[in-house]
């Protein structure tokens, strides 16, 4: 699977710009500021429909526009992506748009790795499930589904619960309703969740122990309310605290992953080159998990990281990346020439993008 080529309209600082790609390895480089942040979060909303590195759609519109547009070749398929501001969110493969954004995800697969993606794995359990999420829904389309109907209901709960502080009044029946229809899908993700987690570790390990010699043991543990007790039970042990929170305080909303170095929390004592090492062992391991069940091999998208890793960890890395097996690959740089430097040499196909 590969990117053609992308035509951007209004798309963040371009009110338009036009590319073509190697089938293999894309050097995109140019001043900070430039866009080439920009243009590869553009693939990336080509092939999920959202933004990576931007919460809403209204940060993505340029300047003052209330719409963009982007059209993109991918496996000789025309993908097109218009959105119009404040409703209006389309995209159509070969001029045919689909019914629900839900029946696209996952039709083109692809891994992200960006400096803040080391700190953001770390410090925050919601950044670990959206990892986690924004990885199974790219090959488990009722994952997504059910992801998308328990958020729903946990609003709706939620918004029950904060009612009854504010108008000092309970409905507990409707509670209950609610609750009931969030055990289904609160299962269904926690059992995939396990899954996921059971099958990264082994991969995750191995280029782990590549990464660093094999001198440290390095874990992923699926951390759950939902391992040991059922939805239902879980809400009526938590239901007083939420009646005095407002909030559901108990679900696979607080599920997260546990990263761990020698048998410790990775966060309570690692130094900055093995916390590295884990994160690019995760993603590389999201990468293989990922062409495994999609039998695709996914997109790259390196942004900006070459600067943040040590040269042994760049080889590890470009060694991967640029092997026979590997598919299209976008390595965003500030340097000019350091990421074609390091190509070079490198049996691989290479195109030289340069921002100005």
């Amino acid at each position: 699977m590969f990117v053609k080529s992308i035509k951007l309209t209004n798309y963040k600082n371009y009110q338009t710009g036009q590319f073509q790609f190697d089938d293999k390895v894309n050097a995109i480089v140019g001043l900070n500021g430039m866009g080439k942040t920009n243009l590869v979060d553009a693939i990336y909303y080509v092939c999920m429909g959202k933004s990576y590195f931007s919460t809403s759609d209204k940060l993505v519109n340029h300047h003052e526009s209330n719409f963009f547009r982007l059209d993109a070749i991918i496996d000789e398929v025309n993908v097109v992506v218009k959105v119009q501001q404040p409703k209006l969110k389309e995209i159509a493969v070969n001029g045919i748009a689909f019914e629900r954004m839900t029946e696209y995800v996952g039709t083109h697969p692809i891994v992200v790795m960006a400096p803040d993606d080391i700190h953001n794995l770390l410090l925050l359990g919601e950044n670990r499930r959206i990892f986690i999420n924004n990885t199974i829904v790219q090959y488990d389309q009722q994952y997504l589904n059910e992801l998308l109907l328990y958020n729903r209901l946990l609003k709706q709960r939620n918004a029950l619960l904060k009612s009854f502080l504010e108008e000092r009044r309970q409905n507990l029946v409707l509670l209950e309703t609610i609750t009931q229809q969030m055990e289904k899908p609160a299962s269904y993700l926690a059992a995939q969740r396990q899954r996921f987690i059971l099958s990264l570790k082994p991969i995750f390990q191995t280029h782990f122990e590549i990464i660093c010699g094999g001198k440290e043991s390095a874990d992923l543990l699926y951390d759950s309310d939902l391992e040991t007790t059922s939805f239902a039970e879980l809400s009526k042990k938590n239901l007083d605290k939420d009646l005095i929170t407002g909030r559901t305080n108990g679900g696979i909303h607080k599920d997260d992953i546990k990263m761990m170095l020698d048998g410790e929390k990775i966060k309570d004592f690692a130094s900055q080159g093995q916390i590295k090492s884990f994160i690019l062992a995760i993603k590389l391991a999201q990468y293989d998990l990922l062409k495994l069940y999609s039998g695709k091999s996914p997109l790259l998208l390196l942004d900006d990281i070459f600067d943040k890793l040590d040269p042994t960890r760049v080889d590890h890395l470009l060694s991967i990346v640029t092997s026979a097996e590997f598919g299209q690959v976008f390595i965003t740089d500030t340097d000019e020439d350091k990421v074609p430097a390091l190509l070079d040499g490198r049996l691989v196909n290479y195109k030289k993008i340069h921002i100005l």
